[in-house]
């Protein structure tokens, strides 16, 4: 038990960590209102709410975080006000957001917006980013099953689990499995990821992962193609340094196929 100075610690420390999450999906001050464009919109949320969405995986090197960094510029760039929560403890998602904007005061003014922040105040970050007008959170989740891939999950109306078509990474389904039920089975599919051009792997690998362990493959695969790898050092993604290029034309068809799944779902968790 913690006695009454200890807990006032506790206290003093959460709300500044809370408050340094507020001040990360704010916006500027003296900025403007985002004016959101309604026309090229892919999600159909109702007004106010905000659709979640987890990108998670149980082993490392899957491309998880790309997958979450990618989906979060195309989304930016379809209308959505979007906010990126990197839960992972490697944090490579936050210091990606680092390199893409170096100045302190533009990045207060970014689309999407990328914070650290811990999976035991998701709900309350969830909350903060809702209500200064984000419409899309996109959670970059652990690359092992822990309590934290649960919170993510429990939290995310529709969840991308990143697989690649090889029997070491299908194995490891089982353990998602495990997690998303511990969360309440929220829809999920299985998105693979780094597929060799030629061939088709992932054919094979879609079927296993759904005779085994219950899951749906996502019809959109990624490949292993120079621009997602080339993307991140500059604090970029595949779509903004090859616009017309077949990586940026696989994120395209992902985050169409994404909105379709969360359009689908009756009620949002965040509406």
């Amino acid at each position: 038990m913690f006695n009454e100075r200890e807990q006032s610690m506790v206290l003093k420390q959460q709300t500044h960590r809370d408050h340094a999450v507020e001040e990360s999906v704010a916006p500027a001050k003296g900025a403007p209102a985002p004016r959101r464009k309604t026309g090229s919109r892919l999600l159909k949320a109702p007004p106010g709410a905000v659709v979640v969405v987890a990108v998670i995986s149980e082993k490392g090197g899957t491309g998880k975080t790309t997958m979450a960094e990618n989906l979060a510029v195309q989304a930016a760039a379809s209308g959505e006000e979007v906010v990126l929560l990197d839960i992972d403890p490697q944090a490579n998602a936050a210091r990606w957001g680092d390199r893409r904007e170096r100045d302190e005061a533009k990045r207060e003014e970014m689309n999407p917006k990328i914070i650290s922040a811990q999976y035991s105040r998701l709900e309350p970050t969830i909350r903060t980013a809702q209500r200064y007008g984000a419409t899309l959170v996109i959670i970059d989740g652990p690359g092992h099953n822990n309590p934290a891939m649960e919170a993510a999950a429990k939290q995310a109306d529709f969840v991308l689990v990143a697989c690649r078509p090889e029997i070491n990474d299908i194995e490891t389904l089982d353990l998602v499995r495990g997690a998303l039920t511990v969360a309440g089975n929220p829809p999920a599919v299985v998105a693979f990821t780094q597929a060799p051009s030629r061939g088709e792997y992932e054919v094979e690998a879609g079927k296993v992962a759904e005779r085994l362990y219950g899951f749906r493959s996502c019809p959109v695969v990624t490949h292993t193609l120079r621009a997602y790898a080339n993307a991140v050092l500059p604090g970029k993604t595949a779509s903004e340094i090859d616009p017309s290029g077949p990586a940026a034309a696989e994120v395209r068809e992902l985050y169409k196929f994404t909105c379709s799944q969360v359009n689908k779902i009756g009620g949002l968790k965040h509406g």
